[in-house]
């Protein structure tokens, strides 16, 4: 499971002066593992490694349609959300546990003029 944080948003450097500036937003994810209780938990850096790969393989293509889902069906606004590459922070064991969190930055133009 992951655990999302997004981080306050502002016009990206260089597009503060747009009609429709450019929307930058930071993003915390956090996950960990226990392993599982068949291996006694021996098993936890390989658990840690396939959340590490499925982190990066849902951020791939880094892009998607910007929807507004707040009605049904979803209407697309003309536009895309894209974001940067994950970059993986180090391994805390806490524990049983191991843990990571990963950063990374999404970017949007802006739906309303600022």
């Amino acid at each position: 499971m992951f655990y999302l944080h997004w981080g306050l948003s502002a016009a990206a450097s260089g597009t503060e002066r747009l009609e429709k500036p450019l929307i930058k937003i930071s993003c915390e994810v956090f996950y960990l593992t226990l392993g599982s209780d068949d291996l006694s938990s021996q098993d936890r850096g390989r658990a840690l490694t396939t959340l590490d790969r499925e982190l990066l393989s849902i951020t791939l293509p880094a892009r998607s349609a910007l929807k507004d889902f707040t009605q049904s069906p979803a209407q697309d606004l003309g536009s895309t959300v894209f974001w940067t590459r994950p970059v993986l922070g180090e391994i805390v064991q806490d524990g049983r546990r191991l843990m990571r969190t990963a950063k990374l930055d999404a970017f949007s133009f802006a739906e309303v003029n600022l």
